[in-house]
């Protein structure tokens, strides 16, 4: 099963199933740049997120969507999901850290691990290192207490592994 690599875990190559045969390929090529746009779009969702002014934003949305590593799309297409679904991590995460609203937290990272396990480890380390290096500036300017911080450490680990099981079914 892992040794399909994300092609068959991904739903987004579902659609090229559907078709017949002599369409199948050319669905494909399209699936690969309808991926490209959504990376952009989520990379512009989560400026708006952050309250980013409109043309920075459109700027780093075309810098994120072109960048070396979107280029691993035409060689390797499984590995593009990340793209997409890293912003929508990162939103759900500051959602979580902030207002304690889990769901896009739960179902991005849950679409994570569906579609790319290894692309899902890799953003897990994200959010760790981002909940790591936020909880210490916290901790150092004194708006949480180490007690705050080890409850909001508890939930991420908990919300964390019920994405992980989410997936496995």
């Amino acid at each position: 099963f892992s040794t399909l690599f994300g092609a068959f875990t991904d739903p987004m190559y579902w659609i090229s199933a559907l078709v017949p045969a002599k369409y199948a390929e050319y669905l494909f090529d399209i699936m690969i740049v309808v991926k490209v746009y959504l990376s952009g779009l989520s990379f512009l969702a989560f400026c708006n997120f952050r309250k980013n002014p409109v043309w920075p934003s459109v700027a780093g949305a075309f810098v994120y969507t072109f960048s070396a590593s979107m280029y691993l799309a035409f060689f390797e297409s499984v590995c593009i999901s990340w793209m997409y679904v890293l912003p929508l991590i990162m939103i759900g995460t500051i959602r979580l850290w902030e207002k304690d609203k889990h769901g896009l937290f739960v179902l991005s990272l849950t679409f994570a691990f569906v579609s790319q396990f290894y692309f899902a480890y890799m953003s897990a380390m994200v959010v760790l290192f981002y909940c790591i290096v936020r909880a210490v500036t916290e901790l150092i300017s004194k708006t949480i207490t180490i007690k705050t911080a080890f409850i909001k450490a508890l939930k991420f680990a908990l919300f964390a592994g019920l994405s992980f099981g989410m997936a496995l079914i």
